[in-house]
């Protein structure tokens, strides 16, 4: 059969949709693998005319597609910059650009000549990363459509963004006229997924599309299934809560008609790292400690000493030492051991997208969304490598020297990266991450004329990466132990022989201590022997970057979020960023501490704050209901009975735990024992939200309204306050019911708002930044609290194991 004869029997040369082969019209046996239909017997007689090439065995299976006449490819990456660098390399510059529809992104053309000479033409496009989003239905999307917890069963719609519907277009236009699709995206979960949503469009527009991977990985089920679950329980739990908190709040404080109190699942343990480092400060009590020092002159060098112990707590045990050391003749210090050893000042890692957040806080003085945002400036135009990356080792294969040798010419590191190709070069530190996507992050090209920010970022990633190619920093280490009575001492040195990665990198330290000549055995009286006094000193508020360290640590967003998370909890004014010194640091606000109290307080374990999941670990509809829904009867949030569930509110029962808060008390609370953080002294509005949560005893005793739900108590503004039930969804929704509270439970006196028996206070509003420092509980009365230095582990509700200093606790 002539090579014509085979691929001229269709338009496109594939014979789309046919169930018969193509050369002899047999229906037996189809080979229909890369949209060939052709029986098997014509396959073995004609495939060197098709341009299939036989590997290994006879045997079909093991036949490689190797490249059809007239082959068209549609390849298409994660982003634009991505896939014009990939069209640059394959077509040595040599492409045409025509246009998609979408201003961000072009179709790039050109023809590529595989090894084995089989010309194909090539389409390289890209999207802007996911095509689709999630969201309800359209019935659903309105707040007051239904109440919160039934977000928890809904379908979830999965549809185009109308915002890409270009992009989306493109792929279907670009795919009707092509034989194979190859998938340039990240080889991550995210990559894998946006990949399956790509191979979808394509194969909508062309059923026989043949779908490959580059770099040989694959669009596996699992991790698409991962990344789908991690995006249904973001917008479950996040517009859940969301409703929740905001309506809930409505209801109580006039102020947030207007505003969004949200929920996140990664949101949340973000403000609840800083909420628990803001309890460290506000309950550290200073404590007094006493130590020895020994300073000692010789030879015109000042040599200072240690006290082995560190210091002791106890002014009279610390004395007694003290004296008897003063009882020895002299009193004489004895050397009683002389060591040096060489020493090494590790060069860095190469550089990831925390450490850069990290680094880039601490040494920079700029917030963690800056810096990402300046990095994400210099990759587009060309200057450093993609900035999103957790991988911490280069490839083996990579041509490190050829980026130094690029530095060269820099009128402020030239000279070192110059010094480093003349033989300096040794291969960075192999890291234990990597996540097969992108290499760590380090420059590109050289580049002399930015300013301002960019310069600062741009200065940093390349002297970080120079340094992780030189040499660690190398000295001799002494260390003198000196000895009286009972007691040891001990100095130490240090004499820098060899600064290396030192001299680019100014953001490490390495300072040269220098000692006397001591021998051992040596007797002294030591310049000056005494007892010093000292306190402890409070710590202080988080910083940037500690708090970046802490979302990593725990699986709270990933590298490319950690900044996202962030700066939703400032605009929230959940937190206040302050700077202090060169770094930035974080405090809470009212709302922020109140938010973390609350649900502290009415026990609720929050599941669905465990990270998202991954391959292989277990099917996607359990874990999305694991997390959702809680578990048990009447748990989680809304189901009915008490018993409280895997995740019920208030734990004396999980009664409508999720519409509405607990019923107020019907007296003031003083000292009540909580569950997680202790006591704060707020304001009028912590305590009126300590009460609205209530102390999770049973509800039994009140009414339920016409929904079948707790109703809940609401203080008239007509009748001196007087209490009455409603129900307690959100006005929009809500049923008639009503009953005077006096008349269902003749106990119930003015309101958990009334001082003194008079009218209701109105809750004072959220400030911004407010702290209220005063000392008086719920009951009026003055107190200062008991004390206790004792250290406590606490596993919060979100998982996350935090550990707080109980030294004072303070009543509400």
């Amino acid at each position: 059969m002539a090579h014509s004869n085979i691929w001229n029997s269709h338009p496109r040369g594939y014979g789309k949709g046919s169930r018969e082969c193509r050369v002899c019209t047999h229906p037996a046996g189809l080979i229909r693998k890369y949209g060939l239909n052709i029986c098997r017997q014509c396959f073995r007689e004609n495939s060197a005319a098709i341009g299939f090439t036989k590997v290994l065995t006879a045997n079909l299976a093991d036949y490689e597609f190797a490249l059809a006449p007239n082959m068209r490819i549609l390849c298409v990456a994660e982003k634009h910059a991505i896939a014009k660098s990939v069209a640059q390399i394959l077509s040595d510059n040599h492409f045409q650009t025509r246009e998609t529809g979408d201003q961000f992104t072009r179709n790039l053309e050109f023809t590529y000549r595989f090894p084995n000479n089989s010309m194909a033409q090539i389409v390289m496009t890209s999207v802007r990363g996911h095509l689709c989003t999630t969201d309800f239905p359209e019935q659903y999307r309105k707040w007051s459509s239904c109440a919160p917890v039934q977000l928890f069963e809904l379908n979830i719609e999965k549809k185009p963004s109308a915002d890409l519907a270009a992009l989306e277009r493109n792929l279907a236009h670009e795919a009707r006229n092509a034989n194979q699709v190859m998938i340039w995206t990240d080889c991550d979960r995210e990559g894998e997924n946006i990949g399956a949503e790509v191979a979808q469009v394509c194969r909508r527009s062309n059923q026989q599309i043949v779908v490959t991977r580059a770099r040989f990985s694959s669009v596996t089920p699992a991790q698409v299934d991962a990344v789908d679950a991690r995006m249904e329980l973001d917008l479950r739990v996040g517009a859940s809560f969301t409703r929740f908190q905001t309506l809930s709040f409505q209801d109580w404080f006039p102020d947030l008609k207007d505003g969004v109190v949200s929920y996140g699942p990664c949101q949340f343990p973000t403000l609840g790292f800083v909420v628990d480092q803001y309890r460290r400060v506000e309950n550290f009590i200073p404590e007094s400690f006493w130590k020895l020092e020994v300073k000692h002159n010789k030879d015109g060098v000042d040599a200072n000493f240690v006290w082995q112990r560190g210091h002791l707590f106890d002014q009279l045990a610390c004395l007694v030492i003290y004296e008897a050391c003063m009882e020895t003749p002299g009193p004489t210090f004895r050397i009683n051991r002389v060591k040096s050893k060489p020493t090494s000042k590790y060069k860095p890692l190469p550089l990831t997208t925390v450490e850069l957040q990290k680094s880039g806080s601490r040494l920079l003085s700029m917030s963690s969304d800056r810096i990402m945002t300046v990095a994400e400036g210099l990759y587009t135009q060309g200057w450093i490598s993609y900035p999103r990356t957790e991988t911490d080792q280069f490839d083996q294969n990579y041509d490190l020297m050829g980026l130094v040798q690029r530095q060269t010419h820099n009128g402020q590191w030239g000279r070192f990266a110059q010094r480093l190709v003349e033989g300096g070069f040794r291969n960075p530190r192999r890291g234990k991450e990597n996540d097969q996507a992108h290499p760590p992050i380090h420059p590109v090209m050289h580049t002399e004329n930015l300013a301002g920010d960019e310069k600062k970022v741009y200065e940093y990633i390349t002297r970080r990466f120079l340094a992780c190619c030189s040499e660690d920093a190398k000295g001799d280490q002494t260390d003198i132990d000196a000895v009286i009575h009972t007691e040891t001492f001990k100095a130490t040195g240090l004499i820098i022989k060899e600064r290396n990665y030192l001299d680019v990198y100014p953001y490490d330290k390495w300072s040269g201590t220098v000692l006397p000549n001591f021998e051992e055995g040596e007797e002294f009286i030591p310049t000056e022997f005494m007892m010093k006094h000292g306190a402890t000193l409070s710590p202080t508020t988080i910083t940037e970057s500690q708090l970046i360290a802490l979302m990593h640590k725990n699986g709270i967003g990933t590298d490319a979020t950690i900044a996202d998370h962030i700066k939703t909890i400032i605009n929230r004014e959940y937190v206040v960023r302050h700077k202090q010194g060169n770094e930035f640091q974080f405090t809470p606000s009212t709302l922020g501490i109140a938010l973390v109290e609350g649900y502290d307080n009415i026990g609720l374990d929050m599941n669905a704050q465990r990270p998202p999941p991954g391959p292989g670990q277990g099917p996607r509809n359990n874990g999305v209901r694991n997390a959702g829904g809680g578990g048990g009867g009447g748990g989680g949030f809304g189901g009915g009975g008490g018993g409280g569930g895997g995740g019920g509110a208030g734990g004396g029962g999980g009664s409508n735990g999720f519409q509405s808060f607990a019923p107020k008390p019907t007296a003031p609370i003083v000292n009540q024992q909580q569950q997680g953080f202790p006591s704060r002294q707020g304001g009028a509005v912590m305590n009126a939200f300590r009460e609205n949560l209530g102390s999770g005893n049973s509800t039994d005793s009140k009414p339920r309204c016409a929904c079948g739900l707790v109703a809940k108590e609401v203080a008239s503004s007509k009748n001196n306050g007087r209490l009455f039930f409603a129900c307690s969804k959100h006005q929009s929704i809500a049923c008639k019911f009503f009953a005077w509270a006096d008349e269902v439970n003749p106990a119930a006196n003015s309101g958990p708002w009334t001082a003194g028996g008079g009218q209701p206070q109105a809750p004072q509003h959220y400030g911004n930044n407010s702290y209220s420092k005063s000392s008086t509980s719920r009951s009026g009365s003055s107190s200062k609290g008991s004390s206790s230095k004792s250290t406590t582990k606490r596993a919060s509700k979100s998982g996350i194991t935090a550990v707080r200093i109980g030294k004072k606790s303070r009543p509400i």
